[in-house]
């Protein structure tokens, strides 16, 4: 769910990523991505073109159906499916976490980026309580 309204490499990044995909290599780019986007994310439109094309080389992608992919249209229409069904759901920030369909509040999603996640720990555990369920103990 590319973030375009506060990172303008947004879409470029997630159509690296989908035609890293297409190779069976979304999560080396995925990661590739986020390690560098210091890098990358000041970087004009032909500069970033290159370096993300560097990165696919680095990760072992052919190089002529990663450049074919990466404006294909069947990477656009996945990014497209994607940004409709997280807007449809309430997506705004990353990572927006669901618990029994339910948006969890920003506090127990930043609990979980900076601290410890013991605020979602116990979302999770109440759910299972409310719903009649027992919370399994750790062995």
């Amino acid at each position: 769910f590319p973030l375009t309204s506060i990172h303008p490499h947004a879409y470029a990044a997630s159509a690296a990523a989908e035609a890293a995909g297409q190779q069976g290599k979304y999560w080396e780019m995925h990661d590739k991505l986020y390690e560098t986007r210091d890098t990358w994310n000041s970087l004009s439109a032909e500069q970033r073109q290159t370096k993300f094309e560097q990165y696919a080389k680095e990760i072992g992608l052919t190089m002529e159906t990663y450049k074919a992919d990466i404006s294909s249209k069947a990477v656009g229409n996945k990014i497209n499916f994607d940004r409709a069904l997280g807007l449809k759901l309430g997506v705004d920030s990353t990572p927006t976490l669901y618990l029994n369909k339910t948006k969890i509040s920003a506090d127990i999603t930043s609990d979980v980026m900076q601290g410890n996640g013991q605020k979602l720990s116990d979302a999770i555990e109440a759910a299972i309580k409310a719903s009649g369920g027992t919370v399994p103990t750790a062995q």
